[in-house]
This record gives C-alpha cells, structure tokens and sequence, in this order.
C-alpha cells in the first residue's frame, strides 16, 4: 500500500507501438479470465459518475477517496487526467474461482503531460480501492 501514489507507483506504464497480442501467458494474471471490450459509449462527467464503467477517458476522474494528497505530485509536475480503468465495470464472469481483483475492486488512474497535439510521458499517477 505505500507505494500506490505517484512519484512512488508500483503499477508501471509502458508505452509501445501497436502489436500483435502475445501467446504466450508469462506476465499475464492466471486469475483473470479473457474478455474482449465492446460496447463502449460516450458520456459526459456528470453521468458517468453514477454509473459503472471500465475505463474512463478524460473529463475528471470518478475517485474512491476523493483527498488531495493523492494529486498533489502529479499537479506540480503538470500531469493531467488521462484515463481510468475501475473494477466497478469489470464483467462478473472475470475471476476464476478464488482469485481477487488485482486492485482490490478499485481503480487504477493514468495521468499524461498535455501538449496541443499530443500526449506524452503517461504514468500510473495513483491507485484507490474501496
């Protein structure tokens, strides 16, 4: 738990070109069964704050502990809310039986420098979980 807040996050971002998926399963969860995402739809803030979701682009993010030191870093190094991805979202038939949610059903949240056209340096800014 003392390494969920940036600049000491132990989530990683990695960024790489566009690829193939892997076959092979080393640094995959066993617990977590495949899905595909589908389905995805547009809304503003204020909607998606009352409604699940897996991932979140832009806007604000949908916090689980809504205290300022989770930001305070990343807001004095210039990293804006890039996206989310909440547990809340996440399909039922996820989990092999007695696995857990890799964030303890929280949410994970991607923070980036903003530049006019384009978004560079992204990084796990924190992770919250209920």
């Amino acid at each position: 738990m003392e390494n969920n807040i940036y600049p000491n996050c132990s989530v990683k971002v990695i960024e790489h070109p566009i690829s193939t998926e892997s076959a092979k399963d080393i640094f995959t969860n066993p617990g977590l069964i495949k899905h595909a995402i589908s389905d995805g739809k547009l809304s503003h803030d204020e909607k998606s704050m009352d409604q699940p979701f897996l991932i979140k682009v832009g806007g604000n993010p949908r916090l689980i502990q809504n205290e300022d030191y989770y930001l305070t870093k990343l807001k004095e190094e210039s990293f804006s809310f890039l996206f989310q991805v909440d547990e809340d979202g996440y399909p039922e038939t996820l989990l092999q039986e007695d696995y857990n949610y890799p964030f303890g059903f929280g949410s994970l949240y991607i923070f980036a420098k903003m530049e006019t056209t384009e978004i560079q340096h992204p990084v796990a800014g924190f992770w919250q979980f209920s």
